[in-house]
């Protein structure tokens, strides 16, 4: 649709937060992209429909009958002149081209350089090979095949070792040789306790104590008895818990014992200290 003065409606810029802007740019971006392709073929067009081009056809035809018509003439006057067949070698193809070495092609020359530098560093650095070694089963001697003649020391039988020394020259080493390594034992930090390291554990002997279980008939029943005017009334929770301490966690001797004591003081009378012995009689258990 054309506007005043001849020109389109004008483009509305991108509105980047609405709801279809992702879609919008890229359909724009398509356009784009079409409109240069659709200008890029027009300019190829013209360029090749031009005034100044001529088509390959009509050069082709034209050079055909430029052709024919010098035969005819050349036959007119009794001489025909043939074309020569031979190509005429091109200046590019007169210069060969060298081969462009791939990036493939120049690690495998690569590594094969590097293979031929390091055998022939090999070769250098390898010892020269000694003459082979001749055993004589009649006179038990060693000799060299390459080295000169020495005097020969002949081995008795009796004195020849068990397990001869191996040489120690590079040509003769044994590789198969197998060696015998000697288990190494286990050592975990710990050492091996014995019966005399033995401590603790096992069945314990049994002693005289308080049931535990009878708590609370000791907890009231000896709270009635330390209620007894002769009983200061300072004393008779520190008597009500040391007696179930001694008798439960020491033994039931223990807890008669701190009776006796805290009666010989004037703590206890002796009628309540004769009543609380009584009691913990019926508590008291083996364990």
């Amino acid at each position: 649709m054309q506007g005043r003065g001849g020109r389109g409606r004008r483009r509305e810029p991108l509105n980047p937060f609405a709801q279809n802007a992702g879609a919008e740019r890229q359909r724009r971006r398509e356009e784009n992209a079409k409109r240069a392709r659709d200008a890029e073929a027009q300019q190829q067009r013209s360029a090749t429909t031009g005034p100044g081009a001529q088509p390959q056809g009509q050069d082709e035809l034209r050079r055909k009958a430029a052709q024919a018509q010098k035969a005819l003439g050349d036959k007119a006057a009794g001489t025909v002149d043939v074309e020569s067949t031979t190509p005429t070698a091109s200046p590019a193809a007169a210069v060969p081209q060298e081969p462009v070495e791939t990036e493939r092609e120049r690690l495998f020359r690569l590594s094969q350089e590097n293979k031929a530098a390091a055998q022939s560093i090999l070769k250098a650095n390898a010892p020269t090979p000694e003459g082979p070694v001749i055993i004589s089963e009649a006179t038990s001697t060693v000799t060299a095949a390459a080295a000169p003649l020495e005097p020969v020391t002949q081995l008795q039988a009796d004195a020849r070792p068990e397990n001869p020394p191996e040489s120690t020259s590079t040509g003769t080493q044994n590789v198969f040789r197998q060696i015998a390594v000697k288990p190494v034992a286990k050592t975990t930090g710990q050492r091996r306790r014995g019966s005399r390291d033995k401590k603790g554990g096992g069945r314990q002997k049994q002693v005289k104590k308080l049931n535990r279980q009878k708590y609370l008939e000791y907890k009231y029943a000896a709270r009635d008895m330390l209620a007894d005017p002769g009983v200061p009334e300072e004393h008779r929770s520190n008597l009500l818990g040391q007696i179930w301490a001694k008798g439960e966690r020491i033994s039931y001797e223990a807890a008669l014992e701190y009776i006796e004591s805290k009666e010989a003081e004037g703590i206890l009378p002796a009628t309540v200290a004769a009543d609380l012995q009584r009691f913990l009689r019926r508590l008291e258990t083996r364990r």
